[in-house]
């Protein structure tokens, strides 16, 4: 009987990691296609407009600001922003973007700087993942740290 409580503990365990380590690899898969499709969004509505000549033409910046507990993706002056959070469980950590978590989308789908953001399971940091954005606006995640 002990030896069943003991596979049934340790069987409970690895479940639970199991399900934290899909709801970070979830979460920085759907902040990873934000960001793709913001890029391609200001791609798609600068060569509609013809505003090729200006970095951050008016009528396709898109932008996304970033806190802890989720993010906001908006349009300067127009309507269609949302704000999406994490789930309880996760938190976000900025470590490289512009003041104020804020990345902008240029016309060219680019930002002006290297992004990333580790998402991590509150209870357990170890359990995270990276979304990096490069300048050419190309988004990837990775299990480890830009660099390594």
């Amino acid at each position: 009987m002990l030896m069943v409580g003991i596979l049934a503990a340790t069987a409970f365990l690895r479940a639970n990691d199991f399900l934290g380590e899909m709801a970070v690899e979830h979460e920085a898969a759907k902040l990873a296609a934000d960001l793709r499709s913001l890029a391609s969004q200001s791609r798609t509505n600068a060569y509609r407009a013809g505003e090729l000549e200006d970095f951050y033409a008016p009528d396709s910046l898109r932008e996304m600001k970033l806190d802890a507990t989720g993010y906001r993706v908006y349009s300067p002056g127009k309507v269609g922003a949302y704000r999406y959070d994490f789930p309880v469980n996760i938190s976000l950590t900025v470590l490289r973007s512009a003041p104020g978590a804020v990345i902008n989308f240029g016309h060219n789908g680019g930002t002006v700087q290297n992004n990333t953001f580790r998402l991590a399971l509150k209870n357990n940091p170890a359990v995270c993942r990276y979304v990096v954005v490069n300048p050419a606006g190309r988004v990837r995640i990775s299990k480890t740290p830009p660099g390594e």
